[in-house]
């Protein structure tokens, strides 16, 4: 005998398709305008961070609204150099828009 779905889970089955294909469609990030000036006064250093991520570090609270628009994640307990430490943590796809924006070659 087959067993019925009941719409509960067919509503959850649902919603996890869409939430699974809504990762695969990641729109790309673009770069966008941070004077180099400010960039210069904020000490940011550039860490790789895993296989698929990096991190920027240093005195990002003034810039934290444009870090949050190229797509990264606020992160107050990074572990650089077993050193604690906060800052942004972004995945490597995005690495180029991140770079240029920063102006870190």
């Amino acid at each position: 005998t087959a067993k019925k779905t009941t719409k509960a889970e067919v509503k959850k089955a649902v919603a996890k398709t869409k939430k699974a294909a809504a990762k695969r469609d990641v729109p790309d990030v673009e770069a966008i305008k941070i004077s180099k000036r400010t960039i210069a006064k904020l000490g940011l250093e550039y860490v790789d961070y895993s296989e698929k991520s990096f991190a920027i570090i240093g005195n990002t609270k003034p810039i934290k609204e444009e870090l949050k628009s190229l797509k990264g994640r606020f992160n107050a307990r990074l572990s650089v150099n077993n050193e604690q430490v906060a800052g942004w943590v972004f995945a490597k796809r995005n690495q180029e828009p991140v770079m240029k924006s920063l102006y870190i070659a």
